[in-house]
Order: structure tokens, then C-alpha cells, then sequence
């Protein structure tokens, strides 16, 4: 009696760790295209959190080019700038909407960032009461999602 319990509850644990493991495998290998850019803004998020410029530059098309005028190199540029300015970066995003239309992307957000200059609190983008929406748009380059172009809602940057 006791060798036949065990016997279903190795066929039961045995049971359950297998459909545990074909739902992971299937969560994982098969992500949408719109899950995969959600995880690449927050991979972003939390690059630009940790100062890291050469992570956030990969994410960046050789071939970005924004309203304000800045290109690839411009963003590279930019983004050690502000890393050797200001200390203890914090990025809020909210509202994040994806949508893919073949090789394209675009995703709505509204964000805000607040960093330290010289030891004060400074938004760099909106506030906390009023994220700034935005757009990333996107394309699909070699396999992987690259950004071309960043729209801020002029009228909410701080200057």
C-alpha cells in the first residue's frame, strides 16, 4: 500500500514539474514581439538607473535621428554627459502602450526622471505629478529591436 502511494505521488510530482516546465519553456521561447520590446524599455529603464551608456547605446539605431537633431553619435554623446552630471538616477515609466506593425514599433509612455546635481533633487524630465508622454518608435534590425527616434511632449520638459 505504501509502495503504491508513493507511485502516484511520483507520477503526480513527476506530472506537475513537467507541464511546469512546458509552460516556462513556452513563456520564454514563444514571447510576442510586444513583450519582447516591453522588456527592452525596462532592460533601458534600468541601464539608465545604473549609469550604464554603453548598454542604452545598443538599444539606439546607427540610424536614429530625432526632431530636436540628434543622431546616433549625438545620443552616445549625450548620454555620458548627463552620466558625469548627475548621480543617483531615478526613471518612472507609466501608461507603456507597444504596438507592432511588422518590421515597426512604436510605444507610448509617459515618464519622468529625477537625478541629483551636486547633491539636489533635479527633474529631468517631468515630475512626479506630471510624467511628460512620450514615443518611442522602433524598428527591427538584424533580429533585434533598435530605436529610432524619442519624442518628448515639448510643452511638459523642463528646462
Amino acid at each position: 500500500m505504501i509502495i503504491k502511494k508513493s507511485k502516484y505521488l511520483f507520477t503526480g510530482v513527476f506530472s506537475f514539474l513537467t507541464i511546469l516546465l512546458i509552460f516556462f519553456f513556452l513563456k520564454f521561447v514563444f514571447v510576442s514581439e510586444e513583450e519582447k520590446i516591453e522588456r527592452m524599455i525596462l532592460t533601458a529603464k534600468n541601464a539608465f538607473e545604473r549609469e550604464d551608456p554603453e548598454l542604452l547605446i545598443g538599444f539606439i539605431s546607427r540610424g536614429y535621428q530625432d526632431e530636436m537633431g540628434f543622431d546616433y553619435s549625438g545620443v552616445r554623446e549625450g548620454l555620458y554627459e548627463i552620466f558625469s552630471q548627475f548621480e543617483g538616477i531615478k526613471v518612472s515609466l507609466s501608461e507603456l502602450e507597444v504596438e507592432v506593425v511588422g518590421e515597426e514599433a512604436k510605444v507610448q509612455l509617459d515618464v519622468w526622471i529625477l537625478a541629483k546635481y551636486e547633491d539636489q533633487p533635479v527633474f529631468l524630465i517631468g515630475s512626479l505629478n506630471n510624467p511628460v508622454p512620450s514615443k518611442v518608435f522602433l524598428q527591427r534590425e538584424d533580429g533585434e529591436w533598435k530605436v529610432v527616434k524619442f519624442l518628448l511632449s515639448s510643452s511638459n520638459f523642463n528646462k
